[in-house]
């Protein structure tokens, strides 16, 4: 029997048949729900005409920034923004069909690539002419410089880099990983492998570094080539057949709001790993050092919510940030070893896929860069810290990418600095003075967790209608005291779309996954000492690839899963403890049922089965008010 016929079989029909214009239709229950924009008929009009472009224009008009000017912040209620700002917020981001994203979001980049290129040639000298002689900004670059210096260090330790290293989640140049493929094993196994001209001496170090990877594809290449093991290699040959030169990446657009894509950069395989590995060394030292903890939002939202309160601190959001990182500000700010390092690196040259356009890059990298995130956290950060010295504000800050927090004392001189270095900031998202902040998708209104619920994704599936009916649940139970707001026939007509055998049968308590079951308050099922419920889950199948056998790609199978270090001490019965320590704590959720770690997986080959999820009858289930207040629950 084929593998596509065993998949067939296993696989439950979770697809929804959804009537037209549904999302449309709960746009309509929410202002119903809420009983909010009653006068505002060109609303309603463009709502009832399904005119979504009138529709997401109406819209904009509640949006932070707008509801705040046209109330007033002595006037805006808890409860009237919070429900104006979800009605702005609900649809906002759905990928509508029809809808043409492309054309904008390109005109956006290419703006941004003529703003860095003007900064290239021109707009630079303004921070070499005040950073010489203005009493103001006297110093700023060298104080800029010094910060940036102090973080990372005269040159990078490229054995560090290198051992960082790691495979994006993504595609990459050359079209090579489509349909799902592109988990691990299809990055080590994809031969030959994707890198700039300027990048490969860094990639053959690398993996002439790595004893597994080396030995992994001497091995694939003596048995694809029928070589003996004792015969000589033409090692020339080899290199030549592990490595394609790609001198453009490949640039397309990506959903960002229901108006606009966003444009991102698929670079060559190599080329990522090696950003990736220069992005995690650079992070670890932004956390130490600065604090700045780039894999925890946590900060920014615990900074926005007292700065709501206090009016202390500022949010500051900016305009394109990862398209304006100028390549002069750059070698401007940052040693000269480590600029060396970022070129290596970055590619020269993008190819739009939809148009064949070939665009060479004024910006140092674009979004799909592996170290585009934190060299902007360490501009931005440099830049924060530069102006809360010179405006002796020593307070809190805090940044995450074009995230930044800091105090009200020190915004002026920042967002001055931000356009000597080519940014520019986003008034529409920035807040310095009042009631409202926002940072990392947290929004907070006089100390009140408003973020509002957003559908992001078309929902075909019983899955996404779980996730979508859950999230209601949850924003109905985050409304708090002062305005208590429900949605009774949202969630009536969401639960009315899933088929009766999931909406009957996969019912459960709250958990971090909303995609599984719908959330209940019914007490569990209970059996032998343990209660249940049942959940729908998504499970991997394990992938054979045609025309490859597991024996050919063993070794470089082994490279998917890193190895684990231990010191054993003491006799043999501390050895075997270690042992069974490090064993112990293997991660089960990169297990597959009746599997191992070196299974292949595909993201598009899974199966969906109804199980059941046991709990002990002593295991108490965390309440919902103390979830939702640990994790300051965001939608």
């Amino acid at each position: 029997m084929k593998r596509k016929d065993v998949k067939t079989q296993n696989q439950l029909d979770v697809k929804v048949d959804l009537p037209a214009k549904a999302v449309l239709k709960l746009m309509r229950d929410l202002l119903c729900d809420l009983d909010v924009c009653a006068l505002d008929y060109g609303l309603h009009a463009a709502l009832r005409a399904g005119d979504i472009p009138e529709l997401l224009k109406r819209l904009s008009r509640y949006d932070a920034r707008s509801i705040i000017d046209r109330l007033g912040s002595a006037n805006a209620s808890v409860s009237t923004f919070g429900k104006l700002y979800q009605v702005g917020a609900l649809i906002k981001k759905y990928p509508f069909k029809g809808l043409d994203t492309f054309t904008p979001a390109l005109e956006k980049f290419s703006l941004m690539e003529r703003r860095c290129y003007n900064y290239n040639t021109q707009n630079y000298r303004a921070l070499l002419k005040l950073n010489e002689a203005h009493p103001r900004f006297f110093g700023v670059l060298d104080d800029l410089r010094k910060e940036i210096y102090g973080l990372i260090g005269d040159a990078p330790d490229i054995d560090s880099v290198y051992a960082n290293g790691l495979h994006g989640p993504g595609q990459t140049a050359g079209g090579q990983f489509t349909n799902g493929m592109v988990t691990d094993f299809f990055k080590y196994t994809t031969l030959p492998y994707t890198v700039s001209r300027q990048a490969l001496p860094h990639a053959r170090t690398m993996i002439e570094r790595d004893p597994r990877w080396i030995g992994a594809l001497i091995d694939f290449y003596r048995e694809s080539k029928m070589i003996p093991q004792w015969a000589p290699l033409d090692m020339e040959a080899f290199w030549t057949s592990c490595f394609e030169i790609v001198d453009c990446s490949d640039i397309t657009s990506v959903p960002k709001t229901a108006l606009i894509d966003r444009f991102i950069a698929m670079e060559p395989t190599l080329n990522v790993f090696l950003q990736l590995g220069v992005d995690r060394v650079l992070r670890e030292k932004l956390r130490v050092q600065w604090g700045y903890d780039l894999n925890d939002q946590e900060k920014n939202k615990n900074l926005a919510h007292e700065g709501s309160l206090t009016n202390l601190l500022a949010t500051l959001d900016l305009v394109g940030a990862s398209d304006c990182i100028a390549l002069l500000v750059v070698i401007l700010l940052f040693p000269p070893e480590w600029v060396a390092l970022l070129l290596e690196l970055r590619m020269e040259k993008g190819r739009i896929r939809k148009t064949g356009e070939v665009i060479n890059f004024s910006k140092l990298s674009s979004m799909g860069n592996g170290y585009t995130f934190v060299i902007e956290s360490i501009i931005f950060g440099a830049a924060t810290r530069v102006a809360m010295k010179r405006t002796e504000c020593y307070g809190k800050s805090a940044v995450y990418g074009d995230d930044i927090i800091c105090p009200v004392g020190a915004v002026k001189l920042l967002i001055e600095i931000l356009e000597l270095l080519g940014f520019e900031v986003n008034s529409e998202k920035s807040f310095t003075d009042g009631p409202f902040r926002e940072s990392c998708g947290a929004d907070f209104y006089l100390g009140h967790n408003v973020r509002p619920l957003f559908i992001t994704d078309t929902f075909a599936d019983v899955p996404s209608l779980f996730h979508l009916a859950n999230s209601i649940f949850l924003q109905e139970k985050k409304w708090e005291w002062p305005y208590g707001h429900t949605f009774p026939r949202m969630r009536k007509r969401l639960l009315s779309w899933i088929p009766l055998d999931y909406r009957a049968k996969c019912r459960g308590p709250i958990s971090e996954s909303t995609n599984t079951h719908l959330f209940s308050d019914e007490p569990l099922r209970s059996v032998g000492g343990y209660r249940y419920y049942y959940t729908l889950q998504e499970r991997p199948l394990r992938y054979q690839p045609k025309r490859v056998t597991s024996y050919q790609t063993f070794h470089l199978r082994k490279l998917m899963v890193q190895p684990r270090a231990y010191t054993p001490q003491g006799d043999w019965w501390q050895f075997k403890k270690v042992t069974e320590r490090v064993l112990d704590k293997w991660d089960w959720r990169k297990k597959l049922a009746r599997g191992n770690a070196f299974d292949i997986t595909r993201r598009d080959f899974t199966r969906f089965r109804v199980q059941r999820t046991f709990l002990p009858d002593c295991w108490q289930v965390t309440p919902l008010s103390q979830y939702l207040s640990s994790s300051r629950f965001t939608s």
